[in-house]
């Protein structure tokens, strides 16, 4: 047993400035000079001085009330990990304690270890019942928000008119977020606004309400939105508010250089927008090794007395400025829509950024293009239904285009990525210590190296700097009056007993694989043994093949499975068949379509239990035509019991309201598609009840990938206004989901069953749900809106009513009218215009 593993330790002393640990393991009547393990610049055993530690500043005392091993808490700091004690105590403190063993004994017999009534832990739902009443207090005492829904002024209720003049009219719900956006623009004169909507609220026709309330008569809105959805936003947009003008632009000639007249609409396709033509720089040298020069003032590219390396990669002409690159003629022939807005000053005066996570690219075409159509909006406003789903470098190119000001004030330019990660996301620092030589009669070590990596997750603090003031947060929960019952369930299959065999044969291969492959350091595996473990269940009859990435050495080898129907797929058509005995139809989604397709087994074995399948393939059909062409084909063939697809097809925009049950024949481990394809037909105008289900095989992969995202999906929902139980700390977790997947292979993973993480999740509607204050009530502003208006009376004065015209009309009955004059004349039942004014008369 080495030194450290026999040491047991109470007491750890932490300087944040040195980042220094020390660990006294000697210290009963030593008074301030006690004798341990020091984890720092150099590790080692050794004397150290209280006085001189506490001299530092910031120097904190932790306890363990249950002794730690040395070794234990040691490898946790060297590990760059944060180590937390039961108590914290001041240097005083600890002298009285360690005056004697007894006092010391006496002291942590006085710990709390949590046996009593209170429990050390409380969930969300417990911590809100006992402390929201001064929670809420707190908050109401410190935000102010712009628009509060259970205090509707004068301006809410005149905004508020103007929407009862749409073609569609928003529900309730819907019209507290259009108003809180548009007072944020045109009352709060705020430039960017962001609208992170649960799918299925309705993003589109909120943001349609917002452009419809701009105050300006004549305004023009650019909506930029995924290929797919193109044609729906024209849609609503004349469904919406059929007297305004929409075109959508596919070049540059649609784009109209006048101001605009009346209201207008554009709608741009992101991969239009990016679209440009293709450059060349022009070289330093030329191909005889001559210096090249500017075509325009004629001074040399290189100066030779300055470094090559800086000077080939310029863009422009250091003295006249002039662009050092021309257009490829053997390229695209084509202009960026977004760059010629911009270069053009066309005047925008909203911009909306439909499924904004998209653009979340750095340096992408993509990227750029949403960079200059906000330079050139008066307003921006971005919808997402899944802000949050990765890295904390993900977010930072979409805030830092849409509050610039705000970013350059805290210091932050455009390539500061790595700052803004070091801030707001999860830093990983590895630390790594060797002997050296001169020191081989000491037991200490040596810090060799720091390695940084940025791991999955954010700082809460980005919610309260960037998020909050400027976002409004909307669930399905808000307009759940206006939707059905909505359900989800896990389905966990038994495999077969030869399937099972093979499968633990091959798992047991390559956890070995794995294992090796992590304690050498080495990632390159992660990847294809994952996936092959994932794959195999589902694809036994085809086998699976692993190779050395990078080579054709094979690592694994799982043979093929003889038999046709596989117990997923037996468990997936009686699902099916109990769904259409209900007149149900049920959308089938599934990862592997592509190398591992596994949709003609499934469309061969539906079939053959009458079972009438309509299949989703990839680029066929285009896009923006996915939607009509589902419409049609349930047209042509109204018996269609089942759409397969992959998830990734339909993830954003589609309504799929024919198929009231979606079943993850896979769900793969992408927070983003899982959400939002998930939800594709709980939406506004869905009437019968929504059933989710996942399928896994138990004890595999596939179990592990869903016990992973179950946890994950608690973690992406608290950005977005939705507290779990896991609440915002647990932001600040997270590996990526192939890493934690290995560790799941070798025993390091998650500990809970795929049926309590699950259960965890759902518990999010509970809390979600939970009302701090049940007094207070917002505001419906569905109801008939009164308006104060002057109308002269048949006595010609003019007198003040509160007009509800359509409610009056409503009660009227009517009566009979003589029309028309001589053999034209005919009696008629009807409600004049003299009717309507006397009924105003005897309200007055």
């Amino acid at each position: 047993m080495s030194y450290q593993e026999k040491h047991k330790i109470h007491f750890f002393f932490y300087n944040p400035k040195l980042n220094w640990y020390w660990f006294p393991t000697d210290y009963i009547r030593r008074g301030d000079t006690p004798f341990g393990y020091v984890v720092g610049y150099f590790s080692e055993f050794g004397y150290f001085s209280l006085n001189e530690i506490f001299s530092l500043g910031m120097t904190v005392c932790g306890v363990f009330k249950t002794p730690r091993s040395l070794e234990e808490v040691v490898d946790i700091v060297e590990k760059g990990e944060t180590l937390r004690g039961d108590a914290e105590i001041t240097l005083d403190e600890f002298r009285e304690i360690t005056k004697s063993k007894q006092a010391l004994q006496n002291y942590l017999d006085s710990l709390p270890d949590g046996s009593g009534s209170r429990k050390d832990k409380l969930s969300l739902k417990e911590f809100l019942c006992e402390f929201g009443d001064a929670l809420k207090e707190k908050a109401v005492s410190k935000l102010k928000p712009i628009y509060n829904p259970a205090q509707i002024g004068e301006w809410e209720k005149r905004e508020n008119s103007k929407l009862n003049k749409l073609l569609r009219k928003p529900f309730n719900s819907q019209r507290h977020a259009i108003l809180a956006l548009a007072k944020g623009f045109y009352r709060e004169n705020k430039k960017s606004l962001i609208l992170t909507a649960e799918m299925g609220t309705g993003k589109t026709i909120m943001s349609i309400c917002v452009a419809y309330l701009n105050p300006r008569k004549n305004k023009r809105t650019l909506i930029v939105c995924p290929p797919h959805l193109a044609k729906k936003w024209v849609r609503e947009i004349q469904e919406t508010i059929p007297w305004a003008k929409v075109k959508t632009l596919e070049n540059t000639s649609d784009v109209d250089k006048t101001k605009p007249n009346g209201m207008e609409f554009w709608v741009l396709k992101n991969t239009k927008a990016k679209l440009h033509y293709q450059e060349k720089k022009i070289s330093v040298f030329n191909q005889s090794g001559q210096t090249n020069r500017c075509p325009d003032c004629g001074s040399p590219l290189y100066d030779e007395i300055e470094d090559e390396r800086v000077e080939k990669n310029m863009s422009k002409c250091r003295k006249c400025g002039s662009p050092l690159y021309y257009a490829d003629k053997d390229g695209f022939r084509r202009y960026g829509i977004a760059e010629y807005i911009k270069r053009k000053k066309i005047k925008i005066d909203l911009l909306v950024l439909d499924e904004v996570h998209e653009l979340k690219g750095g340096d992408t075409a993509v990227g750029q293009a949403m960079a200059n159509l906000v330079s050139r909006a008066d307003k921006t406003l971005a919808m997402t239904g899944t802000l949050m789903g990765g890295y904390a470098k993900n977010l930072f190119y979409i805030l830092y285009r849409m509050f610039t000001r705000r970013f350059e004030e805290k210091g932050y330019t455009h390539n500061s990525v790595t700052s803004f990660k070091k801030n707001y996301g999860v830093i990983q620092e590895t630390r790594v210590y060797v002997r050296e030589s001169d020191r081989n009669a000491s037991i200490g070590k040596k810090l060799k190296s720091i390695r940084i990596n940025s791991k999955p997750g954010m700082s809460p603090a980005l919610l309260t700097e960037f998020i909050l003031e400027s976002t409004y947060f909307m669930k399905l929960a808000d307009v759940s009056d206006q939707l059905p019952k909505y359900t989800e369930d896990i389905i966990s299959v038994e495999m077969g007993q030869e399937q099972g065999e093979i499968y633990k044969e091959f798992e047991e291969y390559l956890v070995a694989e794995v294992s090796q492959a992590l304690k050498r350091g080495s990632y390159k595996l992660l990847g294809a043994l994952v996936n092959s473990l994932y794959a195999l269940p589902d694809g036994a009859r085809r086998g699976e093949v692993v190779f050395e990435p990078g080579t054709d050495n094979v690592i694994a080898r799982a043979l093929p499975l003889q038999q046709y129907m596989l117990p997923k797929e037996e468990e997936l058509i009686k699902r099916v068949l109990k769904e259409k005995q209900e007149g149900r139809k049920c959308a089938v989604f599934l990862e592997h379509t592509g190398t591992r397709d596994l949709i003609p087994d499934l469309v061969e074995r539906l079939e053959k239990n009458g079972i009438n399948v309509l299949v989703l393939k990839t680029g066929n059909p285009a896009t923006d035509k996915r939607e009509a062409w589902i419409k049609k084909k349930l047209e042509e063939n109204p018996d269609i019991d089942v759409l397969i697809c992959n998830p990734n097809l339909v993830k954003t925009g589609l309504d799929l309201l024919d198929f009231p049950t979606i079943i993850f024949f896979q769900t793969g481990y992408n927070i983003y598609t899982l959400r939002q394809a998930s939800r594709r037909s709980w939406r506004i105008g869905q009437t019968k009840p929504v059933r989710v289900f996942y399928m896994a095989y138990k004890d595999t992969m596939q179990e592990k990938a869903m016990k992973l995202i179950a946890s994950k999906l608690e973690t992406s929902l608290a950005v977005e206004g939705d507290l779990s139980d896991q609440g915002l700390s647990s932001m600040s977790e997270g590996n990526s989901m192939v890493i934690e997947m290995a560790k799941e292979l070798i025993g390091e993973g998650e500990t809970r069953s795929l049926g309590e993480i699950f259960s965890s999740y759902r518990e999010k509607d509970t809390v979600t749900n939970f009302d701090l204050d049940e007094t207070v009530e917002v505001t419906d502003l569905t109801e008939t809106v009164t308006e104060t208006k002057e109308i002269k009376t048949s006595k010609g004065k003019t007198r003040t009513i509160e007009s509800k015209v359509q409610q009056i009309i409503n009660k009227l009955e009517p009566k009979k009218h003589t029309v028309g004059k001589g053999r034209r004349k005919v009696e008629v039942e009807m409600v004049s215009v003299f009717d309507m004014l006397e009924a105003l008369e005897k309200v007055v």
